[in-house]
């Protein structure tokens, strides 16, 4: 029979028992205290006279023992017991009990009620232990050890002391490995020192979660030339243990975009016109170690520029040539080109503005340059058509001009070219 801690002073041991035997004259009982003291409670006296009167058990009989004065009686204790009956059928122990009267200085053992498990902690709860001792509980220590230790000494377990008060009966252990089991055991401290361990209870921590994204990213329109955008993505990722996370990032296609985490910010370069998919991590690498990914997607647009299709224009008098104007990228609104010419000189331009949008902006526009006749013979000096540029995000472009040579009617124009000799033949 198991014993708990409520003594820890053995006074007196009452041990009540139910017998189905002949004779108590017959029998040899021992009491073995968990120290291993023996207590003899019956011995055999024989009787040479058969006819001599028994005394029989057949009901409850107590025996009572003060061997064991001032033993712990926390342990395993042992009936023994052997009939030495001549001429008959030995008798049967049906039941036992023992009675022990005592006292203990030092709290008993309380009974841990139940575990709250979570994510590294152990949530302990606890009740009062039946036996305070010869004073008031002052303060409960918890401690706790690997399922699966080896060696369980006193020595290997984690002690927390004075992890409650008097009035409180719960504490949480901290600080455990994830997805592991623990034995746990609380204990009562009073001003004679700490009292009995309670029975050991075994609770396993929660595993780690993995991080989780949330919503969805929207990836910038970029440009080449713009520079380096960032994008904050600490909004698009949870943790639910709360763990630190660290992000990582890349890009499909490099050569368009380039991407790089620093912290939460993506740093976005665009390379080249194309569109590219940025795909984003964030790990948890001192919890479950696993990433949880959001993706999405960049247009990047060429350089802004203005591509004016002639940097030079002849242009007869009386007549008129052309060049075209187209933009280089997207803009993000109307864009106005305004060709114009110096006032008071024999040419014009038409139309007078270019008007560029997101829906036309890669189709070249016409820009026809037409130059008057006058009354003279003289020839007029080159005239430069410049090209201004204003609206959306197109403000700060500057177009290249055009120069035109203006070719006075009447005047021959000597254009080289390559002459062949030819040799005649002469009869003769």
């Amino acid at each position: 029979m198991t014993v708990g801690t409520e003594v820890e002073f053995v006074e007196f041991v009452e041990i009540n028992t139910d017998f189905d035997a002949r004779a108590l004259r017959d029998l040899q009982m021992e009491l073995v205290s968990p120290s291993n003291a023996v207590s003899v409670l019956s011995v055999p006296y024989p009787v040479s006279d058969p006819d001599a009167p028994r005394f029989g058990l057949r009901e409850s009989f107590r025996f009572g023992s003060a061997r064991h004065l001032g033993e712990n009686l926390a342990g395993t204790w042992t009936l023994r017991m052997s009939d030495h009956v001549r001429g008959g059928a030995a008798g049967t122990l049906r039941s036992w009990n023992l009675k022990i009267y005592g006292h203990r200085s030092t709290p008993g053992a309380p009974e841990i009620a139940f575990l709250s498990p979570g994510r590294g902690e152990l949530a302990v709860h606890w009740t009062v232990p039946s036996v305070i001792g010869a004073s008031e509980v002052t303060s409960y220590d918890v401690r706790h050890i690997l399922t699966n230790a080896a060696d369980k000494a006193d020595g290997n377990w984690m002690l927390r002391t004075g992890v409650a008060a008097p009035g409180s009966l719960s504490c949480t252990v901290t600080g455990l490995l994830d997805n592991t089991k623990y034995d746990v055991q609380v204990r009562a401290v009073n001003d004679r020192g700490g009292g009995a361990w309670s029975e050991t209870v075994v609770a396993e921590t929660f595993p780690n979660r993995a991080p989780l994204p949330v919503g969805s990213l929207v990836g910038p329109d970029l440009q080449v030339g713009d520079g380096t955008e960032d994008v904050d993505v600490s909004g698009a990722f949870e943790d639910p243990d709360d763990d630190t996370l660290i992000y990582g990032a890349s890009s499909s296609a490099p050569g368009v975009a380039q991407a790089r985490a620093s912290g939460s910010q993506v740093a976005l370069t665009p390379v080249a016109r194309g569109d590219a998919t940025i795909t984003v991590t964030a790990t948890d690498i001192a919890g479950s170690n696993t990433p949880a990914t959001q993706t999405f997607d960049v247009r990047v647009k060429g350089r802004r520029g203005v591509t004016v299709s002639r940097d030079a224009l002849t242009v007869d008098e009386g007549s008129a040539g052309s060049y075209t104007v187209v933009l280089d990228s997207e803009p993000t609104g109307p864009v106005i080109v305004t060709p114009s010419a110096p006032a008071n000189r024999d040419l014009s331009v038409d139309p007078m503005e270019l008007e560029f949008t997101t829906g036309n902006w890669q189709i070249p526009k016409t820009v026809f340059v037409e130059a008057e006749r006058d009354t003279d013979a003289t020839s007029d000096p080159p005239v430069t058509i410049s090209h201004q540029v204003s609206g959306a995000d197109y403000s700060s472009v500057r177009a290249s001009s055009v120069r035109v040579t203006i070719v006075e009617a009447g005047t021959t124009t000597i254009r080289r070219s390559r002459c062949r000799s030819v040799r005649r033949a002469t009869k003769r």
